[in-house]
């Protein structure tokens, strides 16, 4: 465990304004195997996004306003993109939802774009507008599991 602070503690005081983009690389291979859950998602398969407005002021009017960067204008590091691969965050429920799921695929995309809940702001405002996109082609996605298990099972990662 120490060796993962070390790595850890190197990692912090990168300036990542400089894009270490090999250091980074570097320190997170140190760490070793690690796995993740792939979901494919198929042509048409629905998925839900939430964009947080700056004031109540701002409206969206245009699909592009919705979008996210196009891969030959992503040339910085962003949130979830990197310059070599454009990312963006939403929620999708399975097709495999099971009568015990609940239906959470807004609240997520809330919970993930709204700087509310992002920083305990739980005593605010914040407009936020919705988006439902459909997969074009196949998208590989890695599956964000909560830490703590509760003792219901979850048809979406059969636990």
């Amino acid at each position: 465990m120490k060796d993962y602070l070390k790595i850890f503690n190197k990692l912090s005081k990168l300036d990542l304004t400089s894009y270490p983009v090999t250091q980074v690389g570097g320190y997170l291979n140190q760490i070793g195997v690690n796995a993740n859950i792939i979901y494919t998602l198929h042509s048409g398969f629905p998925i839900y996004r939430a964009r947080p407005h700056l004031d109540e002021q701002e409206e969206f009017k245009t699909r592009s306003q919705l979008s996210y960067k196009p891969q030959q204008y992503n040339t910085t590091f962003q949130r979830a993109s990197t310059p070599n691969n454009t990312m963006f965050y939403g929620s999708i429920l399975p097709p495999e939802f099971g009568e015990n799921d609940i239906n959470n695929a807004r609240l997520t995309a809330t919970f993930e774009a709204s700087k509310t809940f992002r920083n305990n702001l739980f005593n605010s405002n914040e407009k936020i507008t919705f988006s439902l996109w459909e997969a074009q082609e196949e998208i590989s996605l890695v599956v964000v599991l909560p830490m703590k298990k509760d003792d219901r099972s979850d048809s979406f990662v059969g636990l």
